[in-house]
């Protein structure tokens, strides 16, 4: 007998508290805006009256030790959605190491979760079945080789033939999740060795929700036998989700019914990307950014096409400003092959113009703009565990 009726939602992820983009050139702290959004985020929780709200992972951006300010944003945020409906958190890549000096920092009812155990909330038909980030080397216990893909994939299959002999048709089972699947990836063995990637045939039958974080998009998957969601980034933290949507969603579960998935937009600061020639006019390219930021709060990147960009350009580039815009990164896009003359010498490469140089050749053959903002995002990942190797 089914006794779960319906229950609503709240599915948001990637807060990334503590961010501070664009250091290379002015270094931004984004708390101010995430604030604002996680304002309104507590307003749509109450207007909407969800019944438990899911964090799918990236609470905080720092792998360990977030800055304070970070910390209280999050605790204040996360107590004042627990004032409206139960909230269960999924550990995602950049939570891991920060999790043992905060567990003291958050109430008890607030659920954390770590391990592959699943959790019958108390006060409502629902079950969540957590699938943190996983980390393939931790996963099998510091196994290496080509093989390492589907060693991981079979021992997960274990754990969801368990989980499915614990489901019970009377609870709604919800599977959080920080995670890239698979058909969601837009690229090919990119972070294999680093991280699990799993269809979504494989995922246990039975599930009715699968809130994932990790992707930094929207993406609403319906070809699987359950909706899988990703609810978009708290706010745009590159260059790479200039078009994106930022937000969270709103899932209506009801028995009987097809599910609903509302995304709601939240406040974000406008990315605008000017594209600029080599001896182009610096007034008429304020000009442009000023029409490009359509008289709101913006962040602007020049991209001058050009090998190597000349330090005089730089600075007036980097310098330049509105009354609602600033410019936060100069980059160089190198000239695709139809436009070189084939007698360029080539250039020292800054180590920021290799997402470019991917980002400009996605365009240049027409890839779908999240494969370049894939591409720069485990970048970024991975320059930053160099240098954390680096520093000791």
């Amino acid at each position: 007998m089914f006794l779960k009726n319906s229950v609503k939602i709240l599915h948001t992820a990637d807060w990334h508290l503590g961010l501070i983009s664009w250091q290379r050139l002015v270094g931004i702290d984004r708390r101010g805006e995430q604030r604002e959004a996680l304002r309104h985020m507590i307003q749509v929780a109450r207007r909407e009256q969800v019944d438990l709200i899911v964090h799918s992972g990236d609470l905080f951006h720092q792998y360990n030790q977030p800055p304070r300010p970070a910390i209280e944003l999050a605790v204040e945020t996360i107590m004042q959605l627990r004032s409206i409906a139960p909230v269960v958190w999924v550990v995602g890549n950049h939570d891991w190491y920060a999790m043992g000096a905060l567990r003291e920092a958050f109430s008890p009812d607030v659920l954390i979760l770590r391990e592959f155990t699943p959790v019958e909330l108390p006060d409502l038909p629902v079950t969540v079945f957590p699938l943190p980030y996983i980390s393939l080397s931790k996963f099998l216990g510091g196994k290496t080789g080509v093989e390492i893909q589907e060693q991981a994939r079979q021992k997960m299959l274990n754990i969801f033939r368990a989980w499915e002999r614990s489901m019970k048709d009377s609870r709604w089972n919800v599977l959080a999740a920080h995670f890239t699947l698979e058909e969601c990836a837009w690229y090919s063995q990119a972070n294999s060795v680093r991280e699990l990637f799993l269809k979504s045939v494989d995922f246990p039958v039975g599930m009715h929700y699968g809130a994932f974080g990790h992707l930094h998009a929207f993406i609403h998957y319906c070809k699987s036998r359950f909706p899988i969601v990703y609810p978009s980034p708290l706010v745009r933290d590159t260059f790479q989700q200039e078009k994106e949507k930022t937000g969270c969603v709103i899932v209506d579960l009801t028995e009987g019914k097809q599910t609903h998935v509302k995304h709601i937009s939240l406040p974000s600061v406008k990315l605008v990307t000017v594209d600029v020639e080599e001896d182009a006019d610096v007034l008429k390219v304020t000009r442009e950014a000023e029409e490009m930021s359509e008289g709101k709060e913006a962040y602007v990147r020049f991209c001058v096409k050009s090998v190597g960009i000349p330090l005089q350009l730089r600075s007036r580039l980097a310098s330049l400003g509105g009354t609602h815009w600033q410019t936060v990164a100069v980059h160089s896009v190198f000239p695709s092959p139809a436009e070189s003359t084939g007698d360029q010498r080539e250039g020292s490469m800054d180590i920021q113009a290799i997402p470019e140089l991917f980002s400009g050749f996605c365009r240049s053959m027409g890839l779908p703009e999240r494969i370049a903002g894939l591409f720069r995002r485990y970048y970024q990942e991975a320059a930053e565990e160099e240098g954390r190797d680096a520093s000791g």
